[in-house]
């Protein structure tokens, strides 16, 4: 057996190992008999006649501790009256310190999220308009080295399908405007003229296209509209 120090038996010779102290008692005997010229530790054992294996018996409290180590601790606190309030309170507050740090780390997180998001989104909406600038470059250089009208008037028309495309597998829709009657929601009206061929709120001509994006207006389409006869 290791030899114990005086302070030690000194300090053994106040406890009565064949008693059941009280807890306020246990206490007091605790501070009598520290010798340690630090913070010390004090193991103690509750029998609570719990059965930990069922979730609703289970007793456990655990807080972080300081500087940001991300590990936790038991704590038990045992006190009365003013002292017990003020264990609670201290409870509260480390509480409120780590709900506060969770929800600042939450809050970078959805930052790094959204900006994963956008940038993932701005990606893939770019991608396929890239290919279309491809095949652009290609009829510019078809246009300077051919005079081959029908061949380059193809090639355009394969660029603007392929354009069209692109847009239909993004929920994009071109609004229909020339032969259709005129909606306000959907078309904007910068000037109307007489016709005898096309009856009067009916569009004769689309200036700029609109489109839509699913029922939502992305803009409308400039167009002209009929005033009826002359």
């Amino acid at each position: 057996m290791a030899k114990r120090g005086k302070k030690y038996q000194e300090a053994l010779k106040l406890v009565d190992r064949t008693k059941k102290y009280p807890i306020a008692e246990a206490v007091e005997l605790l501070k009598k008999t520290s010798y340690a010229k630090f913070d010390a530790t004090v193991e103690a054992a509750f029998k609570l006649n719990i059965d930990p294996r069922k979730a609703e018996q289970n007793l456990r409290g655990a807080i972080v501790l300081p500087h940001g180590t991300g590990k936790t601790r038991s704590v038990l606190v045992i006190a009365s009256g003013a002292k017990a309030e003020e264990a609670k309170n201290e409870e509260y507050k480390e509480k409120y310190t780590y709900l506060l740090a969770e929800f600042e780390n939450y809050k970078k997180r959805m930052v790094k999220d959204k900006e994963f998001l956008k940038n993932d989104a701005i990606i893939s909406t770019i991608e396929p308009f890239l290919q279309i600038n491809d095949f652009l470059g290609m009829a510019k250089i078809a246009c300077e080295k051919s005079d081959n009208l029908e061949s380059i008037k193809y090639g355009l028309n394969m660029i603007f399908d392929k354009f069209y495309e692109t847009l239909s597998n993004m929920n994009i829709k071109k609004i229909k405007s020339v032969g259709n009657k005129f909606d306000p929601n959907l078309h904007n009206a910068i000037e109307y003229k007489c016709s005898n061929d096309v009856q009067e709120g009916y569009i004769i001509a689309e200036i700029k296209a609109g489109y839509l994006y699913g029922d939502k207006v992305i803009h409308p389409s400039d167009v002209i509209v009929s005033s009826g006869n002359e």
